[in-house]
């Protein structure tokens, strides 16, 4: 027999349970689809919809307090005109919102605009809680009707930057479920304040309790 054809043939031979064993092994995941980045895209796509939750709360706002707002007993009684332009002018900004996210998002980037949506909608809150310090009937309602207009905003311009950013950071085994968290965030808000409504009686502590 041929010296070298024994030599390969036996060399062959002991890499074999070698060989055997690599094919064997996993393949290495990517550090995309590890266990950890997939938390981390969930968490980050969990705490992108708080915004969503805010506005869905700022929806369902007046199904709660307007009760007390028109009640005879509250010095801050609202008239049927005036508690109508309460519960209706967030609508009115909504469609300005909505036009306003697509440039910024094109501008300053998907995660930016829901930052900033957020403050947007801080700033609404904190307007819509501040307003019984004002000195005057007039100036109470006036500062909530701006409260409401610029939750309005935020209502309009929440939606879109979640969506787009959930697919662009997601994998794609998960990007159904992930999308899908902007419809669960809609209706928990909605739930939300409706059991805040219930739990809390005072308009103005309502407010405040939807601020924090």
């Amino acid at each position: 027999m041929n010296p070298e054809l024994s030599k390969i043939q036996s060399s062959s031979i002991a890499l074999s349970p070698l060989i055997t064993k690599a094919l064997k092994k996993k393949p290495t995941k990517p550090l995309g689809e590890r266990k950890k980045a997939v938390l981390r895209q969930e968490l980050m796509v969990l705490l992108g919809n708080t915004c969503v939750v805010a506005s869905s709360m700022a929806v369902s706002l007046p199904s709660v307090s307007l009760t007390q707002l028109t009640s005879k007993d509250d010095i801050y009684q609202l008239s049927t005109e005036e508690s109508s332009w309460f519960a209706s002018i967030n609508s009115m900004a909504c469609p300005f919102g909505g036009l306003i996210v697509g440039y910024l998002m094109d501008r300053f980037g998907r995660k930016n605009t829901m930052l900033l949506t957020n403050l947007v909608g801080i700033i609404g809150w904190a307007l819509l809680v501040t307003a019984p310090y004002q000195s005057s009937r007039h100036d109470i309602f006036l500062q909530l009707l701006v409260g409401r207009f610029i939750s309005g905003l935020m209502m309009g311009a929440a939606i879109s930057p979640i969506g787009s950013y959930s697919a662009e950071i997601s994998l794609p085994r998960i990007r159904g479920r992930l999308i899908l968290g902007t419809s669960i965030a809609i209706a928990t808000g909605i739930l939300l304040m409706y059991v805040l409504g219930y739990l809390i009686r005072v308009s103005w502590l309502l407010l405040l309790g939807c601020l924090i």
